[in-house]
């Protein structure tokens, strides 16, 4: 019995392994029709490559507020854009534990990180806002399965306007957030 639990086990994780990699590949996200060439829509799953792409065009700055980062490619990406002088500034949810292992990352890594603010329940967002002119938004939490195998819809919205107002809320919320001590 215990031999056919095993092998059980495995033969699951194995399905699971092959169900998460070729999901995407046989889904891939439907990227909308921009509207006025200023707003695309982005439904997951398959959405990571065009959230790197995002990231990746960042000239000056990126600010991000979260609630749940777990996503090696996009801390990678954070990482790689600090490294090269664009400002990355990240506000990430205490409750998520997830996310006490990503901020040491991006702070051993020169990242500014901050700890949502007790001032709120709970910090639910999940925006970014690229150098002042972009920002994407929706209910894509920045973990792989939020990209790649869950239903999340989010918008990529080029206007400064939207951008100053995200940006307005995030530099509220980054002063009133906690610092990062010891990593």
């Amino acid at each position: 019995m215990k031999d056919r639990t095993i092998i059980f086990l495995i033969g699951l994780g194995i399905g699971f392994f092959v169900c998460s990699f070729f999901y995407p590949i046989l889904f891939p996200s439907p990227l909308a029709t921009p509207l006025n060439n200023s707003a695309y829509a982005l439904f997951s799953p398959g959405v990571q490559k065009e959230y790197l792409a995002v990231l990746n065009s960042a000239q000056k700055s990126v600010d991000v507020e979260l609630y749940e980062f777990s996503n090696t490619a996009l801390e990678n990406a954070l990482i790689s854009l600090e490294q090269k002088g664009v400002r990355v500034r990240v506000i990430l949810e205490s409750e998520v534990d997830q996310n006490w292992f990503t901020a040491k990352l991006l702070k051993e890594n020169g990242v500014e990180v901050r700890i949502a603010s007790k001032k709120f329940k709970r910090t639910h967002s999940k925006f970014a806002v690229v150098d002042g002119k972009e920002v994407l938004v929706g209910s894509t939490n920045w973990s792989y399965s939020a990209l790649n195998l869950n239903r999340e819809a989010s918008l990529l919205v080029n206007s400064r306007s939207l951008a100053q107002q995200f940006e307005n809320i995030f530099n509220s919320d980054w002063n009133i957030a906690e610092e990062m001590k010891n990593v």
